[in-house]
């Protein structure tokens, strides 16, 4: 989930404060920049046949 998603959600089911959650989408934003060379990113195996897979069960 993204920073920003988590914020989102964070911010509807719970009574922070808006400008605690702007912190905290920055901080993330700071910490995503730094470590960004670090982390190497994947497809996960079978998310292409997911959605078909999804659709032939019949799940929405």
């Amino acid at each position: 989930m993204s920073g920003g998603l988590f914020t989102n959600q964070l911010l509807r089911e719970t009574a922070v404060e808006i400008e605690s959650v702007e912190r905290l989408r920055r901080a993330h934003a700071r910490a995503y920049q730094r470590n960004s060379g670090q982390i190497s990113l994947y497809r996960t195996p079978g998310a292409r046949k997911l959605p078909a897979w999804l659709i032939e069960a019949r799940i929405p």
